[in-house]
């Protein structure tokens, strides 16, 4: 599901870096999200939920080996989709909303 058309093209540009940062780093991107200015657009708040997922998902599931590989090709699929403009939840655990 592209929602890339529900947003400006500026605002994607200017989350870029945030939202790079939440795929990289997950909680803590969520973290520098949610006390930057831009804590009220609904874009920081889809890629700061993404953040959180990935984040949880690492803590959570560390144990296996498995999961955390899974969640590493998110990761990496959402940095793709970050670079190139594009907005799309992660498969299986994107529909998930923490962070509303």
């Amino acid at each position: 599901m592209d929602l890339t058309n529900e947003f400006s093209q500026q605002e994607i540009e200017e989350l870029k870096t945030p939202a790079l940062l939440c795929y990289i780093f997950g909680w803590i991107g969520t973290l520098i999200i949610m006390i930057g200015d831009k804590k009220e657009s609904r874009l920081a708040k889809f890629y700061a939920n993404e953040g959180l997922l990935i984040g949880i998902g690492c803590v959570l599931l560390s144990w296996t080996c498995v999961v955390p590989i899974v969640l590493l090709i998110f990761a990496i699929m959402g940095i793709v989709n970050t670079v190139n403009g594009v907005v799309k939840p992660m498969p299986l655990i994107g529909g998930i909303q923490i962070i509303k």
